[in-house]
């Protein structure tokens, strides 16, 4: 059941972003982790870019740098973007989250989570798995995804090498 609401938030968010998945290289997906649903968008077919993702409770905002060198770089590199880690959009949709993870000491840089060398994230709780604020958090998070991706590299999946 969970993985018909997944396909159904994708259908969703494609369907608002035709043309950027035309045009840009957007990548919108539905697949399954750990046995479980996610709905994900990457915001070019190279990286470095930036990517959302709900799944098991949680909204994750994710910086991909696609360079294997290590978690130090990317956390650095990260933090260049340190405004797209930011939840107030999502709040606005699903209320109260709860706290940000990883938690962040005060005067401290931005701390991220990591998935791999070459992806970092943060998250908020996203407890309550509706189609209704999935679809909505899904495409208000595109758009915010793609305006900090036009401002970072342009528009569309050509940019310069992350080298």
């Amino acid at each position: 059941m969970q993985y018909m609401r997944c396909l159904h938030v994708s259908s969703l968010v494609r369907a608002e972003l035709v043309q950027e998945i035309e045009q840009d290289g957007v990548i919108v997906r539905t697949a399954m982790s750990r046995g479980r649903g996610i709905v994900e968008m990457f915001t070019a077919e190279t990286v470095p870019c930036f990517d959302w993702q709900i799944q098991e409770g949680q909204y994750r905002l994710v910086y991909l740098t696609g360079c294997a060198r290590g978690p130090g770089p990317t956390r650095r590199e990260a933090r260049a973007y340190s405004g797209y880690f930011c939840f107030d959009q999502a709040r606005t949709v699903l209320g109260d989250t709860g706290p940000e993870r990883p938690v962040t000491a005060p005067n401290a840089p931005l701390a991220f989570g990591g998935f791999a060398s070459d992806f970092v994230y943060r998250i908020v709780p996203a407890q309550d798995w509706r189609s209704n604020w999935s679809s909505l958090l899904g495409i208000t998070s595109a758009w915010w995804a793609l305006s900090w991706h036009t401002d970072a590299w342009g528009k569309g999946h050509v940019r310069p090498s992350a080298g």
